[in-house]
C-alpha cells in the first residue's frame, strides 16, 4: 500500500506543492476513516489503522449534554451581543474538544498531525448510526482551532452497511 501511495504522490503531486488554483487541490489529501459502534453503554472507536478502543458515549456525559443544549439553543437566533457570542464560542469549543478527544487518542493525534502537514488537508470519514452522526462533528477542535471551519479537515458522514 505504501508503494502505491508513493507512486500516486509522485504522479499527482503533493497538495502543498500544487498551485493555489489547481483543481487537484480539491481531491488530494489524506483520508482518516473512523467507525463508531455502540458497545453497551459506551462506544467502540475503530481508528483508521483498524485498532479499536472503548470510550464513554459523549451523550452520557452531563457536561457534554449541557453544552450541546446550549449550543443548539444559541444557534437558533443571531447573537444579541458579545455575551451571546462568548457563550456560543464556549459551547462550540467544549463540544469540539470532547468530540476530538473521542476520536483521537495519542497515536491518532500523531496520525492527524502527519495528515495535516502544512498546506495539506485531510478527509475525515465517520461511519456510525444516525444518532451519533447527528452530533456537531463540524466543531472538531484540537485545542488551537476548529479544524473543519479553518479548512484543515473535510468531513463526510456515512452509515455502516449497504444502502437500501
Amino acid at each position: 500500500m505504501a508503494e502505491v501511495a508513493a507512486l500516486v504522490a509522485r504522479r499527482a503531486g503533493r497538495l502543498r506543492e500544487l498551485p493555489e488554483h489547481d483543481l487537484r487541490r480539491l481531491a488530494l489529501g489524506q483520508m482518516l476513516a473512523f467507525d463508531l459502534r455502540r458497545d453497551g453503554d459506551g462506544l467502540l472507536v475503530v481508528s483508521p489503522d483498524g485498532s479499536a478502543r472503548p470510550v464513554a458515549s459523549p451523550t452520557a456525559d452531563a457536561r457534554f449534554v449541557a453544552h450541546l443544549g446550549a449550543f443548539r439553543r444559541l444557534v437558533r437566533t443571531p447573537p444579541a451581543g458579545d455575551a451571546d457570542r462568548a457563550d456560543l464560542t464556549r459551547a462550540a469549543t467544549a463540544l469540539g474538544r470532547a468530540l476530538f478527544d473521542l476520536l483521537f487518542d495519542e497515536p491518532g493525534r500523531e496520525r492527524l498531525r502527519q495528515a495535516l502537514a502544512p498546506g495539506d488537508r485531510a478527509l475525515l470519514l465517520l461511519r456510525a448510526g444516525d444518532e451519533l452522526l447527528a452530533l456537531p462533528w463540524e466543531l472538531l477542535h484540537d485545542g488551537d482551532a476548529f479544524l473543519v471551519r479553518d479548512g484543515r479537515l473535510d468531513l463526510v458522514r456515512s452509515t455502516p452497511g449497504e444502502v437500501a
